[in-house]
């Protein structure tokens, strides 16, 4: 295998001195904003070894957290769930990944440009409304599958349950885990060189083997850091496991989390100290990647001839496939909608047999509370402004990051990371403690601004690497230009740059809005009355077994997904930056 090294050229004198020239304030800017971003982590870490009895007791330093929290059945058996869980879903899942998006970027599959905007939909689209239609599908006592199979086949009982191990490994499958893996792995599978595998094709191999053999060797070092990526977010979908592993006793580290903070005692030293050991467990999980990254022979670049590979033609097995993947999506995402369209119009949910089945009083009750359109209102507030904080702030981060050439640049690109290694309900505890450990409680805590706060940060880390992907594209000659025609570095960048990176920005604006409208995990422990967004009013609706409230507000937080996504498609916005061949 040939790997094209291209020799680095020296920059010119007046080039270099662009990069550098006021630097210490752009320095001082990024590291700021990085040190914010790292602190609510600091700040968990140090406070797992706080003893006092609450936040606002004097500090008191020393193990006995920790130790409890080992000595904690309850905690050890969560712990348990929550690896076995998560590595399980990750197991079952990345394959079927790696397949799906091999069938996007390789080959002839039909329809396959949808195939993937329906993927990024099932990314945006709020798990907690189809766990609704999953409960209406597969509950023990009403679910609508279990009572066909029942009075089909004449059983006893029912043989599937929705509250277990594997109902719960079934709903991450289809409406969280697969998803993310396949929008990630696309873009992968498609800028792979094609030259080894056209040379395998011309020795016989077939497509298992040269898959097998070729493939997928050449892309794992970016295969096993989506799955550790998914395995972090399979431990962030704290909905999921709140609403059907509570019932039955299987709670999971971030239920745990939530369980100790929600007490009649809240027990903040039990909680910061489990959040901290999870917090360990990824750092060597990324120590981990990184040396085997380090392995010699792990990975290739191949660039030059044959970089653009002509699609692999599935023949007979084209339809076939198309359907089998279409199927699978329509499960996933169709069928569980439907069948909360339809439990947000029954007389009580997930009963078909009642002599009036379907009624608008839900809709008429949830829409004519008071509450309803506060919420709506604070979603809307929360995810627009969540959206213009992440534009305008990470685009200038971004911005010094590229042009910055020094070792405080680089730490600092690192440290902006640090959110997307962490599960939401960590990261949230992180900031729970950043408000009640620095005057910026006093402004944050509660609010909505303080939820934009927490969301803005956990999106740091996409919206950073959109933004800088754009803005390495970008010559620095036209900044030059404006600043030897006098513009200030404000003036050079609003009229120069921003514009430039105008379509970034739309990408990063419409990623952020769409995570802030269904988020719950993240902000679970921030918000109050006053700040509650739709997603918090759903929930809280499933805790009270008001199902039918719930699904209205799910559908509501549905549509408003959807609307976005479509124009956004309209107005050209490509959430995956990427250009199919």
């Amino acid at each position: 295998m040939t790997v094209l090294q291209e020799r680095p050229t020296k920059q010119p004198a007046k080039r270099r001195a662009t990069r550098s020239r006021g630097g210490g304030v752009g320095r001082a800017f990024v590291l700021v904003v990085a040190a914010i971003v790292a602190m609510p982590l600091v700040l968990l870490v140090l406070n797992s070894f706080n003893t006092a009895a609450g936040p606002t007791d004097a500090n008191d330093y020393g193990l006995s957290n920790w130790t409890a929290a080992f000595d904690n059945a309850g905690i050890r058996d969560a712990l348990w769930n929550s690896l076995t869980l998560s590595i399980t879903r990750v197991a079952i899942s990345l394959p079927l990944s790696c397949l799906i998006a091999w069938l996007i970027a390789r080959t002839d599959l039909p329809g396959r440009s949808w195939l993937e905007l329906a993927f990024w939909v099932g990314v945006f689209l709020p798990v907690l409304p189809r766990v609704f239609g999953w409960i209406l599908l597969l509950s023990p006592d009403y679910g609508v599958v279990n009572v066909w199979l029942m009075e089909t086949f004449g059983l006893d009982s029912a043989p599937l349950n929705i509250y277990s191990f594997w109902g719960i490994t079934w709903v991450h499958l289809t409406s969280v885990t697969v998803y993310i893996q396949v929008v990630l792995l696309v873009p992968t599978f498609r800028r792979l060189g094609a030259a080894l595998e056209e040379a395998a094709r011309v020795a016989g191999a077939s497509t298992a083997q040269m898959l097998a053999r070729v493939t997928l060797p050449l892309l794992s070092p970016a295969i096993i850091g989506v799955g550790i990526l998914g395995f972090v977010k399979s431990l962030e979908a704290f909905e999921v496991e709140l609403l059907l592993g509570t019932p039955v006793g299987l709670d999971v580290y971030s239920t745990e989390i939530y369980n100790l903070l929600n007490g009649e005692v809240p027990n903040y030293g039990q909680a910061t100290a489990l959040g901290s050991l999870f917090l360990v467990i990824l750092i060597l999980l990324g120590i981990a990647y990184a040396l085997y990254m380090k392995v010699p022979g792990r990975y290739a670049t191949v660039t030059g001839k044959g970089y653009v590979a002509q699609r692999m033609r599935l023949g007979k097995a084209r339809w076939p496939v198309a359907i089998v993947v279409y199927g699978a999506l329509m499960i996933g995402l169709v069928v569980p909608t439907v069948l909360l369209v339809l439990g947000s119009f029954m007389t009580r949910y997930g009963y078909f047999d009642l002599p009036d089945t379907y009624t608008l009083a839900h809709w008429q009750d949830v829409l004519g509370q008071s509450i309803l359109p506060e919420s709506l209102t604070n979603s809307l507030t929360i995810a627009g402004a969540s959206a213009v904080v992440a534009v305008f702030l990470y685009s200038v981060v971004s911005f010094l990051l590229v042009r910055g050439n020094s070792r405080w640049h680089r730490v600092a690109d690192v440290l902006m990371w640090v959110p997307w290694a962490v599960p939401g309900i960590l990261l949230g505890l992180g900031i729970l403690w950043l408000f009640l450990d620095t005057p910026l409680g006093s402004v944050f805590y509660g609010t909505i601004g303080g939820l934009v706060f927490a969301i803005a940060l956990k999106e740091s880390p996409i919206s950073t690497m959109l933004f800088k992907s754009s803005i390495q594209q970008l010559g620095p000659e036209l900044e030059e230009s404006a600043r030897v025609s006098g513009a200030s570095w404000g003036r050079t960048y609003a009229k120069v740059v921003l514009p430039l990176i105008a379509p970034a920005a739309m990408t990063v604006g419409t990623y952020v809005f769409l995570n802030a409208i269904g988020e719950i995990s993240t902000i679970i422990l921030l918000y109050t009355g006053d700040s509650r967004p739709l997603s918090m009013l759903m929930l809280e609706y499933s805790f009270l077994g008001s199902m039918e409230a719930g699904s209205v507000v799910g559908l509501l937080i549905t549509g408003i997904v959807l609307v976005v996504v479509v124009l956004s498609r309209l107005w050209g916005v490509r959430l995956t930056g990427e250009k199919q061949p």
